[in-house]
């Protein structure tokens, strides 16, 4: 329903659901965005405060889950020992392994929450495995 000049006249309850018409984008803009801050500030309690075995074998369970999504039969092995894990497996098609020392987890830590996971990638991809741009 308009008026004389053209403009829309609202019920006394349809402007609500208009509004939330024309605000829904932006809403799931700010929801999006704040889930993607919530994750970064978890992810840099976790660097900041896990030990750095727990973190690395967090990290490389993430990996494995990716992996595991992208390539359905893809296999990933994390050992840990001492003072180091051992990351091997196949994916695509192709073997890979990746040796990561405690001392490198802290590293990676010490530098910004996500240094190991971008580490772990790249060294996948440079081993032939068809993970994308990570950088």
């Amino acid at each position: 329903m308009n008026d004389k000049d053209g403009f829309k006249l609202f019920s006394r309850h349809s402007w609500r659901k208009e509004l939330f018409i024309l605000a829904e984008p932006f809403v799931t803009i700010l929801i999006e965005k704040g889930a993607r801050m919530m994750s970064e500030t978890i992810r840099r309690y976790m660097a900041c405060h896990m030990k750095a075995a727990s973190f690395a074998l967090h990290v490389a369970n993430g990996v494995k889950r990716q992996l595991c999504q992208w390539d359905s039969t893809a296999i990933f092995y994390i050992d840990h020992h001492t003072n180091f894990f051992l990351l091997y497996g196949q994916a695509f098609g192709k073997p890979f392994q990746l040796l990561l020392t405690l001392a490198e987890v802290e590293v990676f830590k010490a530098e910004e929450p996500y240094a190991l996971d971008r580490y772990i990638w790249r060294e996948l991809r440079e081993q032939g495995l068809p993970v994308g741009q990570i950088d």
